[in-house]
């Protein structure tokens, strides 16, 4: 995987990552999945294209929401993003 394949990767909404991970995004919050949160506290930047909750200070991008959420290592959280929003990626070989 090479640097263009991640910059595709964080490049892709993270409204719509989010929502692909199971959150429920509406007016550009959701219940952050980091600690129990009963207030949407998990806020999106779609001008930025991150994230940022305002209890537990968890920030990040589509990668960094994708390997909290999913509990996965890096290259496995790209190969996650890359194939539920259909990015091909260098490293893939038909």
């Amino acid at each position: 995987m090479d640097q263009s394949d991640i910059q595709k990767l964080r490049s892709l909404p993270i409204e719509g990552v989010a929502e692909r991970l199971g959150l429920r995004v509406s007016r550009h919050k959701a219940l952050c999945p980091y600690h129990q949160d009963s207030h949407p506290s998990l806020s999106f930047s779609p001008s930025r294209n991150g994230f940022k909750c305002f209890v537990c200070d968890a920030h990040g991008g589509t990668i960094d929401l994708t390997m909290r959420v999913l509990n996965l290592p890096f290259l496995e959280a790209c190969r996650w993003l890359a194939g539920e929003h259909n990015v091909i990626l260098s490293e893939w070989k038909p």
